[in-house]
């Protein structure tokens, strides 16, 4: 009975401590979501195509459910066929603002034709996202 309540009680801590990311239902697949992003923001939906020229386009519908604006923060990481990241300039933290019960659409264009997978991740905005105001660091931040 003993060993059986140090379990419990030894999982219970260390779940705790894990930062929160959720990963989302299956047909969400291509995105990361900070678990606390659901107390201000529903994700309606995502969807992506594969151009005729070979780019993925894609895009996801967040609506802000609170009463008051809130922001949020979301970065794109292109992969190329093996599954390797692709180094470029639009993987970046951006910072989108939502007034109160409107939509905002994350919108994104693979950088090349050599991009065949994605992954969006989406979370809360830190206190260093709101106070980033230089463009070159808002710009290259990877």
């Amino acid at each position: 009975m003993k060993l059986f309540i140090f379990s419990i009680l030894t999982l219970t801590i260390f779940t705790g401590c894990v930062k929160e990311e959720l990963l989302v239902p299956k047909k969400y697949e291509n995105l990361i979501v900070d678990k606390q992003i659901y107390q201000k923001f529903h994700i309606l939906n995502s969807v992506y195509k594969t151009k005729n020229d070979g780019l993925i386009v894609a895009e996801v519908n967040v609506k802000n459910i609170s009463s008051s604006e809130k922001s949020f923060t979301y970065k794109v990481d292109w992969k190329d066929i093996d599954g390797f990241d692709i180094q470029t300039i639009m993987s970046r933290w951006i910072t989108v603002n939502v007034e109160p019960k409107r939509r905002a659409i994350i919108s994104v264009v693979a950088p090349s034709a050599k991009a065949k997978q994605y992954i969006i991740h989406i979370t809360t905005t830190s206190s260093f996202d709101e106070k980033r105001k230089n463009s070159y660091q808002y710009e290259y931040q990877n």
